[in-house]
């Protein structure tokens, strides 16, 4: 195995040399934008929460016998204050995955009122917590009416301008890309194989197994805010690359790629060319036509990042661009995926591909006035912010503050009732510091202090406010306790 090749890392500004003294303790973490519930689930336990607003004091039932009643002997739990619950259904002798999870009754926790309606789930075994919100409730009904696969379909298509033959569904945005970068490579001699340093881990990762089963991996160096550096880019196409894969927005800093451009050079050199968008697609205008003309041969999205149920995803490729299917037996998604589809969860991902398209140009104006708020209080308290020189998501802050442990201070704003995360949620236990903040030249004791903030579609200015004030707080103890350690 070829020792994999890359560009140097570029230095970090001088700017930040004040901060570059100040030892930071926080973990590094990974993954995507949105709320983490932060609820665990046991083998015989359905924990997650209940949003329309946040539902205090509701009651949550798993209704067994389907009659839509919270029946004698059936699992039932009362949300707390952040909307959580936890039902043990250890002496449910069914399978209890796609069951409906029914809440009723407490107390919108955003207007003070009483909740008179009615929210519904399927039961989906997430371990990461299961979501019942007005979204899960309509996908219930739809499913329930029967939406079909097909209109689905349709609708995931229609949000990023791609034709209907041209999507691919599967579990989660782990495994489009994995299908893509695998799938392809099965089909010809190994190569070269670029990606950039700033991945998601699931293209990191299965290019690292790539390459151990003889491929040659380049990594794609980036400069100081998280952007394709262009001389190491272009020197990775004098080697003639079979297989490049780039993701169009940054799942920590929200940092934009011009993967037009980009892929324009790698057409030119003959790759085949991806993109990893999970976090870009209903923030901003994406059309896989326009994309496909550039260069794009392949482009990953997911469901959960738009509001829409965890379980389903897509791989929209172009036609030409031969896969070897990771799952191959029943022939199912132009055989390029077989298993039997999710369907509530692709009924779900089609609303929420619906919904976010119509709603994103006054949403994300709507974001970027608050992130702007946010981040001039965060200087205000001597923040460093990360990726804020070029174009980004509208609604996504990374930040450090000198001489926190991020850490500890993400747990005492999640007790707060703020889901932040330090760096990436989807690797929140890694202690290392995050690999994207690495690559763009930022010190370790820096990085290790990385806090993120994904803004939603539901946030408002009072949310901005209670926000800041909560970490002011926080961090007036914690800096006293730091006092105090020394």
């Amino acid at each position: 195995m070829q020792k994999p090749s890359t560009c140097a890392r570029p230095p970090w500004p001088q700017l930040l040399g004040c901060a570059l003294a100040v030892t930071l303790t926080a973990c590094g973490g990974g993954g995507g934008g949105g709320a983490d519930t932060r609820s665990q689930a046991s083998a015989t336990t359905l924990s997650g929460t209940a949003v329309d607003g946040y539902l205090q004091g509701a009651r949550v039932f798993l209704d067994v016998n389907g009659n839509g009643l919270a029946d004698t002997g059936e699992p039932t739990a009362t949300t707390d204050a952040n909307g959580r619950y936890s039902l043990d259904y250890s002496q449910v002798s069914s399978p209890v995955l796609g069951m409906r999870v029914i809440v009723t009754g407490g107390v919108d926790t955003d207007t003070g009122y009483a909740f008179t309606g009615l929210l519904t789930a399927r039961a989906d075994g997430s371990r990461a917590g299961q979501l019942v919100s007005p979204l899960t409730s309509l996908v219930d009904a739809l499913v329930a009416q029967g939406l079909s696969l097909d209109e689905a379909r349709a609708k995931v298509a229609a949000a990023v301008g791609a034709h209907t033959t041209e999507v691919v569904f599967t579990s989660g945005g782990s495994e489009a890309n994995n299908l893509f970068l695998k799938g392809a490579a099965a089909t010809m001699k190994p190569g070269v194989l670029a990606v950039s340093e700033i991945e998601h881990p699931c293209v990191i990762k299965p290019a690292e197994q790539l390459a151990r089963r003889g491929w040659q991996l380049e990594r794609l160096a980036v400069d100081d805010q998280g952007r394709i550096d262009d001389s190491c880019y272009e020197r990775a196409l004098l080697r003639q690359p079979r297989l490049i894969s780039v993701m169009l927005a940054n799942n920590e800093t929200g940092v934009l790629q011009s993967i037009e451009g980009l892929a324009a050079k790698a057409r030119h050199a003959g790759a085949w060319f991806h993109t990893d968008a999970v976090q870009a697609v209903g923030k901003i205008p994406v059309d896989f036509r326009r994309l496909n003309v550039s260069g794009v041969n392949a482009l990953t999205f997911s469901a959960h990042k738009l509001g829409g149920p965890k379980g389903a995803a897509a791989l929209v490729i172009d036609k030409r661009v031969e896969l070897e299917p990771l799952i191959a037996g029943g022939g199912h998604e132009r055989g390029l995926r077989s298993g039997t589809e999710n369907v509530a969860a692709i009924v779900g991902f089609g609303v929420a591909c619906e919904l976010a398209v119509e709603r994103m140009a006054v949403t994300a104006s709507r974001l970027r006035v608050l992130r702007e708020e946010l981040e001039l209080g965060l200087r205000d308290m001597g923040a460093v912010l990360f990726g804020v020189g070029t174009e980004r998501l509208p609604n996504t802050t990374y930040f450090a503050l000198p001489d926190i442990d991020g850490e500890t201070l993400v747990g005492k704003l999640d007790r707060a009732g703020y889901a932040v995360a330090s760096g990436a949620a989807c690797s929140s236990a890694n202690p290392e510091p995050s690999h994207v903040l690495r690559a763009m030249g930022v010190p370790a004791e820096i990085a290790r202090g990385a806090v993120r903030v994904s803004l939603g579609a539901g946030n408002s200015e009072p949310d901005i406010d209670g926000f800041l004030k909560t970490l002011g707080e926080n961090l007036a103890s914690l800096r006293t306790l730091a006092a105090v350690a020394v």
